[in-house]
């Protein structure tokens, strides 16, 4: 499941007691080598850390006893090249959409 809120996407997928979650973002799925690759607790991401573009991720799952699952297919997620104030927060609109960049 994927929600956006101000322009920012956060994906969320089932979860289980003692689990771990493994995520990694690719510029193109069949990639060797992650832009992105980090060790989560909960099951959820909000897509941040990366430039703007287009991503493929993954996500690998580590049970409560250490086991390790395959990696998931890859999900396209789109980062936008949002406007931040000085803060670091993104600058919203009245319609609750982040305000992108115009290159």
């Amino acid at each position: 499941q994927v929600q956006s809120h101000h322009g920012i996407s956060t994906l969320y997928w089932p979860d289980a007691a003692g689990q771990r979650y493994h995520l990694q973002a690719l510029a193109h799925a069949q990639d060797d080598t992650p832009a992105l690759d980090l060790w989560l607790d909960r099951a959820q991401w909000t897509a941040s850390g990366l430039p703007a573009g287009t991503w493929q991720v993954r996500i690998q799952v580590q049970d409560a006893s250490g086991l390790l699952s395959a990696f998931s297919p890859t999900r396209q997620v789109q980062i936008l090249p949002l406007v931040h104030d000085g803060s670091g927060q993104v600058v919203g609109t009245g319609t609750g959409l982040g305000l992108e960049l115009d290159y």
